[in-house]
């Protein structure tokens, strides 16, 4: 299958579906986003659905770059922290990615504000007009993933207004990935 990675390079991320049972997770203790993770306890079949969603995502991945690597176990969490809720840039920040990929479980809506917001720099194409969206808000549904486009000239921040927001996180470091420009 063909991906239109336009978003991607243009505003900083891409979004798609997973086939997941979101349902699997339903008992597990997500914790926040700082924590050990020898402490997370996962079934089986957890673990078996986690690794299956990889597989979708890496398909995805691979239309567009060829060489990728995972560069931690994938994470689950549940809300936000004080830090990533102020726009922010992980690879910029020091981490080992530069993209990262984020699997919701939980709706997010207008009513929950439980979104991710995108922010990039105002980029001109050759005639000098605007390219991209400077600022994007995105509110998931379950199964949904957003993949971030971690290059210097984009930002994210996460909101969790109300309620749950669960996710499974990948984090990717992919050679070819560099400030993009026109």
């Amino acid at each position: 299958m063909k991906y239109d990675m336009t978003t991607f390079f243009k505003d900083g991320f891409y979004t798609g579906d997973v086939d997941i049972n979101v349902q699997l997770f339903d008992d597990v203790k997500f914790p926040s986003i700082d924590y050990n993770p020898e402490d997370l306890k996962l079934s089986d079949n957890c673990k078996q659905e986690i690794k299956k969603v990889q597989e979708q995502l890496e398909e995805v991945i691979s239309e567009t770059y060829p060489k990728f690597e995972l560069t931690e176990e994938p994470g689950l969490w549940n809300g936000v922290t004080k830090e990533n809720n102020e726009f922010h840039n992980d690879f910029v920040a020091g981490d080992k990615f530069n993209s990262n990929i984020l699997v919701y479980l939980d709706e997010g809506n207008d009513m929950n504000e439980n979104y991710i917001e995108i922010a990039g720099e105002d980029i001109l194409d050759k005639e000098g007009i605007p390219y991209g969206v400077s600022k994007c808000r995105i509110f998931c549904r379950p199964g949904q993933f957003v993949w971030l486009n971690q290059s210097p000239q984009f930002e994210h921040r996460a909101n969790n207004g109300s309620g749950n927001r669960r996710l499974i996180h990948f984090a990717y470091y992919i050679p070819e990935i560099k400030k993009w420009k026109m």
